[in-house]
């Protein structure tokens, strides 16, 4: 601990003699106490200050250009599926162009034949046909497969967003989605199965939940007193501002004048009174 409770007290101005009369055990113990949980939530707070601008850090360092990675690649590969559509349309046109030549030359049996294979060509070009051309369809996807993908990978990291989010809820600490991720990849599982697992999630949502429950019922049950206190200070002595007792302990009595007397007022001369009243027992009894 820094400063003591006694140099606190001096360098706020006071003297040896209102130090030797404020500074005692329980002052002391007080003091430690309020400057003991003043470090500590200083040191909390620093600990959340961190680990937001660890997640802000890893917000806009990481995941936004993650994000952003996916949606190029994906327009690139939009591009490329649309030129190779365009590609496979011209090889298209090019195959029924050659049919046709051949069939217009030579003699009838060949305009003939020609006109045959014109009529078989007229459909889609085969695997085979378009491996010759310089075409392999096994090196890319359909859109439909494209599309999958990137809606897998969008989910992805909305999932890994929200891990992120309630991680740091739970626990109060950032996660490292890089490491976590590759821990999955490891060990064949999913990233939200890895990370359920690995933190116990459902024991830590379980105490979440009891430590919400306890604070709202405690709430309840401070209001309802409160409730009762402000709604019975009136009628409830115990409950009401402290004020002068109306039933004393002792009986009060007048005097000559009128006036209340109390037990502790001098009325005349009691030790005369005293002595005639043992005199008349005495007389009575004939001693």
């Amino acid at each position: 601990m820094a400063q003591s409770y006694a140099e606190y007290l001096k360098s706020m101005g006071a003297s040896d003699e209102d130090i030797k009369i404020l500074v005692n055990p329980k002052s002391e113990t007080a003091y430690n106490k309020m400057v003991t949980d003043l470090e500590a939530a200083t040191t909390r707070a620093a600990a959340a200050e961190k680990a937001k601008q660890d997640y802000d850090k890893w917000y806009t360092d990481e995941l936004t250009p993650s994000v952003q990675k996916i949606y190029t690649e994906s327009a690139t590969l939009k591009g490329e599926k649309a030129k190779l559509e365009a590609q496979l349309k011209a090889m298209q046109d090019y195959g029924l162009a050659q049919v046709a030549a051949g069939g217009d030359g030579g003699n009838g049996a060949g305009a003939g034949a020609g006109n045959g294979n014109a009529a078989a060509g007229a459909g889609t070009l085969t695997a085979e046909q378009l491996k010759a051309a310089g075409f392999d369809p096994a090196k890319y996807v359909d859109r439909d497969t494209l599309l999958q993908v990137a809606e897998k990978e969008g989910d992805a990291i909305a999932i890994m967003a929200d891990i992120a989010e309630e991680h740091r809820e739970l626990f109060g600490t950032r996660l490292n989605a890089r490491d976590l991720r590759k821990e999955a990849v490891a060990q064949k599982k999913s990233v939200e199965q890895l990370w359920m697992e690995k933190y116990k999630v459902p024991e830590a949502r379980a105490k979440r939940e009891a430590e919400q429950k306890s604070a709202y019922e405690k709430k309840i049950a401070d209001d309802a007193v409160a409730k009762y206190k402000s709604e019975n200070s009136s009628t409830n002595p115990f409950m009401g501002p402290g004020a002068p007792s109306k039933y004393p302990l002792f009986n009060k009595r007048s005097g000559g004048d009128g006036k209340v007397v109390n037990p502790w007022d001098k009325q005349g001369d009691l030790s005369r009174d005293r002595v005639e009243k043992v005199v008349q027992k005495l007389a009575q009894s004939g001693t």
